[in-house]
């Protein structure tokens, strides 16, 4: 399980960043796991709920490294700066 601590600090400065937020996650990765359980639990994440994007690929490659993934992950980086 993550650490409710650092959760809840990473939370804490999301919410104070006026930032967009859009979280690129490969669904069977380890960290993406930890990330899904800590985005479901933590108070502080919970404020980020309507706000912050989260997008899943069938992966467990943390790095997107399969060409599909690099595709994929090219595809998200686009969209979300507009290019």
């Amino acid at each position: 399980p993550a650490d409710p601590g650092l959760v809840e600090r990473m939370g804490a400065a999301l919410v104070a960043s006026p930032a967009p937020l859009t979280f690129l996650l490969a669904r069977a990765d380890n960290t993406a796991i930890a990330f899904e359980q800590a985005w479901e639990h933590s108070p502080a994440l919970a404020q980020l709920h309507g706000r912050a994007r989260v997008n899943r690929l069938d992966s467990a490659s943390h790095s997107f490294a399969a060409a599909r993934d690099a595709r994929w992950l090219f595809e998200q980086v686009a969209q979300a700066t507009g290019e």
